[in-house]
């Protein structure tokens, strides 16, 4: 008890905390606080996830157990990783056993039961996924505002059959609306949900690249599954304004670079365009925000005319990405007057 209490006393004042304010944050007395520190008493459970996260460090270097922790935690990710969620979950229920309800144990033994239920069916399937409800209830009943443990949770009410519960949980999100895709019965609303969504994420694409921030918006690209078409279109923009903002900063080689990447993903629209089952409009037009972008054309053609690009016009293989746009543009063209 004594080493818990100099952690906590050294957390404490590293944070420049007084034994009030750690008192007032969890809701007990700095009497409560001052026994914890001088040994005398030690936490309840329920304080010691509260601890770790206003002080900033893990419930295990809070407990002095880091190494105890971060070996069980090695074991689930390598149990998950070889495909076995049942021993993943064996594990975390060895970690419960040291570690009595902590959150960060209980997340893991849920995640284990659900991807335990994917892999049965019948009653077995449905006690695994009534296990894992009942452990992310257990994460619930002390953050309530756990967003992915709602979200995971309403997923498994669904798969249940409790869709009303499901879809009840997932409203009390601040933002709602990817989580209830995954929820929603009703064909209609649905539909009409899913709109919305995709309109979301291309507003916040554009909003992204106007504010320049192309490494972010380059990986929202990356992490979303966007339509083949629609992300490339999006992919070369990123590649064109990277390269301007290269030529305005006095680096036309990393510019011209950069443009190279036009080629593939001239070749990968090619690509898509002949398979157009695989593709749907994903990207709704927002008004003038969203601008010219037909699937069958690479926006970064658009703009190589551009003053800014004009250190690169003496090089060869800059004069090769023009002929392309122009090929591009004029096949664009005809296929305009074909649908007229």
């Amino acid at each position: 008890m004594e080493d818990f209490g100099r952690r906590l006393r050294e957390l404490r004042t590293g944070s420049g905390l007084s034994q009030e304010a750690v008192a007032k944050h969890l809701g007990v007395s700095a009497q409560s606080v001052s026994k914890w520190e001088n040994g005398r008493a030690i936490p309840d459970v329920t304080f010691l996830v509260p601890l770790a996260r206003l002080f900033s460090v893990s419930t295990d270097e809070l407990l002095g157990n880091e190494t105890q922790g971060q070996k069980w935690d090695d074991e689930w990710h390598r149990a998950i990783l070889a495909g076995d969620p049942g021993q993943a979950a064996k594990t975390a229920l060895e970690a419960l056993e040291f570690f009595p309800g902590q959150p960060h144990f209980l997340w893991r033994l849920a995640e284990a039961e659900y991807m335990a239920s994917r892999f049965k069916e019948g009653e077995e399937r449905r006690r695994f996924l009534l296990n894992a409800e009942m452990h992310l209830q257990a994460i619930l009943r002390q953050f309530p505002d756990f967003e992915e443990a709602v979200r995971r949770r309403a997923i498994v009410l669904k798969e249940l059959g409790r869709h009303q519960e499901a879809e009840a949980l997932v409203r009390r999100l601040p933002d709602p609306d990817e989580a209830l895709l995954q929820v929603l019965q009703d064909k209609d609303a649905w539909k009409k949900q899913r709109r919305r969504v995709l309109a979301k994420r291309a507003q916040a694409f554009w909003d992204m690249l106007h504010n320049l921030d192309l490494d972010l918006a380059e990986k929202f690209l990356v992490e979303y599954p966007w339509d083949e078409r629609d992300r490339i279109d999006r992919l070369s923009a990123i590649c064109v304004l990277r390269a301007e903002k290269l030529c305005i900063a006095g680096k036309p080689e990393e510019a011209l670079e950069t443009l190279q990447e036009l080629w593939e993903l001239s070749r990968r629209m090619k690509e898509a365009k002949a398979h157009p089952e695989r593709a749907e409009a994903l990207f709704p037009r927002l008004g003038d925000d969203s601008g010219p972008f037909p699937d069958t054309m690479i926006f970064g053609f658009h703009v190589l005319h551009t003053p800014v690009f004009k250190p690169l016009e003496g090089r060869e293989e800059f004069q090769a990405l023009l002929r392309l746009a122009n090929r591009q543009l004029r096949t664009n063209g005809n296929e305009e007057k074909e649908a007229k």
